[in-house]
Formats: C-alpha cells, structure tokens, sequence
C-alpha cells in the first residue's frame, strides 16, 4: 500500500463551451475557440480580496497529450493556506471533460508521462521519502506506487516498448562518510560538487507483474534485478548546474544521456553527451566539444540526433540553438538555424519532423520543422506566451499551455492544419477583473540600443486625466524577458496599482533573451551601468508620448530584476519609491558567496581581486552615497543564489546614507519566496510601500506588516 490517499473526484463538466474553429494562415488569440469543462475550483479565492487571489489563483502546468487519443494531462497548482505551501494534483481533459486523477496528502504530485500505449500515466509524488515513483491507468484508477527508493527519483522516462524505464538516482553518501558525521557531526566544503547523479534501468514489467514497491536499488526477485547499474562512477555525473536529460533510442537498446565532469556551475562547458548499451553497460560518446551540450532527441530512424547546444564562453549571454550529428558521432555536427528565430528548445521528434520551442521578441511558440524540406513552420503564432509543449506520437497534434495580456495561462491542443482546442476555463477566475490595455513599447537608448518593453495601461474608468503614475517591473535573469500577462506571477501586485490609475511598465534591457545574440550580450562590460540607461531612456520616452507623469514614478524588481533597482536606487533621483527583491548590490560579495560565481564572471571578465574597480563601478554600493529615494528591500535569509548578506549591506549602505528603508528577512527562504503566507506578506509590503511613498496614501492600517 503506498503512502497517499487517493479519491477519484467525479467529472466536473460536460458541456462543450464553444466549436472547434479552424485558422488558416497567420492564427489570432481572440480565443473563438473551443473551451471545454472549467476545472474544478478549491475555493472562490478571487473574490476575497485582489491581493489573496493574486496569491492563490489556480495555474496550469505543462500539459502531456497522449500519445494515440486527443487526451491530454496536465497538473494545477493552488494554495493550501492551511499547510502553507502550494501543491500540484494531475488532471484529465479528454471529451469536453476534466476529472481530477491524484489527491496527494503528502504534497504534489506531477511530472506527467503517457505510456506508450497510451494506457498507462506515470508520475513523481512526494511522499515523506521523498519524490517517488507512480503508475496509474490513464482514467485515474489503479494507482501503484513504484518505487520507495531513499533519496526518491530525480526524474525518469519510459522505454519505447514500455517494460522498462531508465532512472536518474543522486548517489547515496559513502558508508565512511556516514562514519565520519557519526564520530564528527555536521560539517561541509565550500565548491563541493561531490553529489553525483547516475542512471538506473527499472525492469518495470516485472516490478508490476510481482505487485512490488522497490525500497532498495538491490531489490532482486531470484537471480533477476529489478534495477540495474547503467552508469556510475566519479568521471561525470547526469546534467550539469542547468539541468539535462535522457533518452532512449527507438529501439530501446541504447540510453543517450547529457553529462558534465561535475554539478560545478565551473564544469558547465563539460557537458557532452553520450550513449549506454542497457544489455552491457557500454558507454561510448555521441557528442565531444567545449560547450553546453544536452537534451539529447533520437530521429525515429535512430540515425540522427537533435539537442541543444550552447557555445562557450557565455553561457549566460548567449542563444542556445539545436545541433544534429549522427547516432554514431561520426559525421560533424550541423546548427540549425534558418527559420529558428531564438533559443530553441526541442520537444520532440516524430516522422513527419522535430518540434521545438522558439522566441522571438516578446512572444514564444511551437514550431515544426519538416523532415523532407527542412521548413520550419510557426505552429502556435498570436498564443502569446507558449510554454510547456508535448507531441502526440503521429506529430500530427501538440499540447501546450499558453498566456497573453487578456488571458490567464489556459491549456490548448492544436492540429498541424491548425485545428485549435481549448480545454480550459483558469481565466474564468479573473473574469470580472476590470479590462486593460496592453501595448509593446519601443525606443532608442542614448548608446544606439533598439530595445523594447511591456506597457499595460490601467482601466478606462481608474485612469487619471493627463499623464499618469509610472510602476516599473524589472524581470529576472537577466536573460529573461517580460511578455504580456494578464495574472502577475511574482509578488509584485500590478493589478492593485492598475485599479489605482498606474500604468505598469516591464522593460526588456541589455542582457534579455528572446531578441538577438547582440543584445543578450550587451550587459558584457556594463554590468550595474547599461541596464540603467535603458530603463531611463524607456521612461523618457514614455514622458515624451504624454504616458508617464514624471513626478510619479516607482520601481521594483526581483532577483536580477532586483539588482537593475538596486542601481537605479544609487545612480538615480528621479523616481518616488524602489522595492529591491533579492537583489546583488555588491558584486564582489556575490561572486564569494553565491553558488553561481561564473555569472559575473560572463558579464565582468574578470574576478573581483583582479579587477576591483570594475566590480565596484557595476555594484550598487560603489554609488550607494549618491541614493535619496525611500527603498524596501526584501531577501530570503536562506538565499544562495543572491546571498542574503547583499541585502543586508544595502540596507546598512542606505540607512547611513540618511534614506529611508526597511529590509524585509523572509525566513526559512531561499531565492524565491515559494509559500502563500509569505507572498502574501510580500505583496502587501510592497503596497503599503508604494501606496506611502508615491501615492500619497498613509492610510493604510499596520498589521504588524512593517517595521516599528
């Protein structure tokens, strides 16, 4: 018996919403398509205040089309206020209905996977030993529980005849290094990346038959393993700092998997990729060269394969593009990139050609590139935002979840003829929220930059006469980029300032992906220097169109979105308020404590001890004596990305600078602030800030909210 309860909710609508509609040539977003079954609904959460449903509103994750039917599955995300934490359950869409498959008591479940017959739904659950493997029938019945391996399962993937799956398993500790924390107690090294990851081959067909939950990678019926040793060892390790993945071949014979020398963000142009006999255990390469190489995907024929390459020595500020080479790592490698518009990533291979994901400015699609032509075709163009995409096994249907500036994240299929579903009703939750007006800004910096930015004017009826208040969001990464969104889905509460007649303007400065290599690039040497005279320069020319109020003016940011406020608070007098969100405001510090020290490296060119001034001239605390304008600031104590001590000497840098500011320690957090109560917390901070400081408003009760 496994460890979760769960019940079967029955189906929650059956009604068609709509028609299926085809589009021909280029597709809109008006959504006059088909709308099946509104997902079921936890609690009207939307309804108890802008800032809770903000907070809670249900969300979508990638969804998975089945493989032989027009079934797709996929997970919501919501609010449990009671454990405090946000959980995943698997749904069903199939026939104008969706019914809801897991109930996980223990946390979220996900990771969806079809078999390859389509009838069977594999997943990851966690459970209290960890993420751990499931199977269920695809109506939601019969769930197994798999695996109880310590340490649970990194991630998985079925074999094309469906008896077995490859799985990535962390390395347990040494039996001497549990001898060690026995005689010694807790302690650690600095740069270890000593937490190896391998795969592991799963005869599922026989755990199933024999009614097992493996709870050892010993575990043996007879003579038989039900889990087999593929890779091992200390010369690599699955993936690399960003991640990887694995893949069988058609025939099932061989694994090709992505691999680096280490997890060391150090070791990033280390991964390569190569492949493993599952019958002998032999490992032989596929591709070998300086570079990010990974996410390997077989050609149906198993001659040819496609994955994703990334050119050293920028990783960070850079494309990624889509490589092939031969099965046999003979024949050099191809780029393709006619009719790729950006940074692709492939999600699958069929006969009729190689699907992947593009982006080109502010908006991402599906595309399919025809095996016989090598066209590349736009699959999804006017959805918006596209994110995670699957492909039925015929390639003739993709699923994907999609979000714009009028609607919330929805979840779709669509033909290659250009049939579109729609299976979803998430923005059905915000239906009554007042209509906004969405426009893509462009301008020129005074260094010659072409950029450009999301703008969302507020209500007809909550906006002012004449120009109007400014609220500048500033994304992360920094190479990612802004797009128009109808639900924020930070902590920032733009919907509340939108009621209140402000215009929020998201900026896509030097460094942001989804444009070109150039601009990616352009924060090289300008680190804390550039990203400010775009933002500047965007809201000039926002003034000069009669929009902005120039008296009127905030900014705030999270992340690297935080560190473009932080210098904007040092380098600036121009704005009324500034919320800092784990933001770096001393480089040198972060390059000594993050565990990313190779990102100031790409865009500086130098360590802080070989290049001190250059350090100080990018931080915010090289011109904190330069700051007037009251800042909030918000960080993690928990932070290793962006160590909390940046925050921390912001705070001290500002106050002895005679401005007003309060630092906000969220504890028991990291880099993002992942629960409900503390994005609440966070929300509400921001506008009482705000609401003080450039509204004028200092009505607003306490709560205990601020600091005394």
């Amino acid at each position: 018996m496994y460890p979760h309860s769960y019940s079967k909710r029955p189906v929650l609508a059956a009604l068609l919403m709509g028609m299926v509609i085809t589009i021909s040539g280029m597709s809109t977003a008006d959504d006059a398509t088909t709308a099946v079954a509104k997902p079921w609904q936890s609690n009207d959460t939307c309804h108890k205040g802008i800032l809770e449903c903000m907070v809670s509103i249900e969300t979508p994750g990638a969804p998975q089309i089945s493989p032989k039917t027009n079934a797709v599955a996929f997970t919501i995300r919501k609010a449990d206020w009671e454990n405090n934490r946000y959980d995943s359950e698997i749904y069903l869409a199939e026939n104008g209905n969706i019914q809801q498959l897991s109930d996980n008591e223990d946390g979220s479940s996900g990771d969806v996977s079809w078999s390859p017959d389509g009838s069977k739904i594999a997943y990851r659950a966690v459970t209290k030993n960890g993420a751990q493997l499931f199977i269920m029938n695809s109506d939601g019945t019969g769930s197994e529980q798999v695996t109880d391996l310590p340490g649970g399962v990194s991630s998985y993937i079925w074999s094309p005849d469906g008896g077995k799956m490859a799985l990535k398993l962390a390395e347990r500790p040494s039996d001497a290094a549990a001898a060690v924390e026995e005689r010694f107690g807790a302690f650690s090294f600095a740069d270890d990346y000593s937490d190896f990851s391998h795969l592991w081959l799963l005869d599922l067909e026989s755990v199933r038959r024999e009614g097992l939950t493996l709870t050892s990678r010993t575990q043996t019926t007879s003579s038989s393993p039900h889990l087999k040793r593929l890779t091992g060892g200390k010369e690599f390790t699955i993936g690399s700092f960003f991640g990887g993945s694995f893949t069988f071949t058609p025939d099932g014979r061989e694994v090709l998997f992505d691999h680096a020398a280490s997890n060391s963000p150090y070791d990033l142009g280390t991964q390569d990729i190569s492949a493993v006999d599952i019958s002998t255990g032999r490992i032989r390469p596929i591709v070998r060269r300086p570079g990010i190489d990974s996410g390997p995907h077989v050609s149906p024929d198993g001659k040819t394969v496609a994955f994703h390459m990334g050119e050293p020595p920028y990783y960070y500020t850079r494309q990624y593009w889509i490589g092939l080479t031969s099965i046999d790592g003979l024949r050099g490698i191809e780029q393709i990139t006619e009719g790729v518009p950006n940074e692709a990533s492939i999600y699958g291979w069929r006969e009729n050609g190689l699907f992947f994901l593009s982006h080109l400015g502010v908006e991402s699609s599906i595309y399919h590139r025809d095996t016989a032509t090598g066209t590349v075709t736009n699959l999804t163009k006017g959805r918006g935002r596209v994110q995670g995409g699957s492909v039925s096994a015929d390639g003739k249907r993709v699923s994907f979840k999609a979000a714009d500036g009028k609607r919330h994240s929805e979840i779709y299929t669509r033909t290659l003829v250009g049939q579109e579903q729609r299976h979803t009703n998430f923005s059905d939750a915000v239906s009554n929220w007042p209509e906004t007006e969405v426009q893509l800004i462009q301008w020129k910096t005074p260094d010659g930059l072409d950029l450009e930015g999301v703008l969302t004017l507020p209500p007809i009826e909550n906006r002012l006469k004449g120009p109007m208040p400014v609220l500048v969001v500033l994304h992360g990464g920094p190479s990612s980029t802004s797009r128009p969104k109808r639900v924020p889905t930070g902590i920032y509460p733009t919907e509340y300032w939108l009621r209140k007649g402000a215009a929020i303007f998201e900026p896509n400065y030097r460094g942001s992906g989804s444009y070109t290599d150039e601009l990616m690039a352009a924060n090289v040497g300008s680190l804390g220097i550039g990203y400010t005279i775009d933002v500047v320069s965007g809201l000039d020319h926002l003034v000069d169109i009669g929009i902005a109020d120039p008296d009127r003016l905030g900014a705030m940011g999270w992340s690297a979105g935080g560190s473009v406020t932080a210098a904007l608070a040092t380098k600036t007098k121009r704005f009324k308020a500034f919320s800092v969100g784990a933001g770096i405001s001393d480089y040198e510090t972060y390059y000594a404590m993050s565990d990313q020290p190779t990102s100031p490296l790409a865009y500086l060119e130098a360590t802080p001890w070989d290049a001190p001034d250059l350090y100080l001239k990018a931080s915010a605390r090289g011109s904190i004596k330069n700051a007037v304008t009251p800042t909030l600031i918000q960080h993690g104590r928990d932070d290793g990305r962006v160590p909390f001590a940046n925050g921390m000497k912001l705070f001290r840098g500002l106050k002895d600078a005679g401005v007003e500011t309060q630092l906000v320690i969220f504890e028991n957090t990291g880099h993002v602030i992942s629960r409900p109560k503390e994005r609440l917390a966070a929300m509400t901070q921001n506008v009482r800030w705000f609401d003080t400081h450039l509204f004028g408003d200092r009505s607003s009760p306490d709560l205990d909210l601020t600091a005394k």
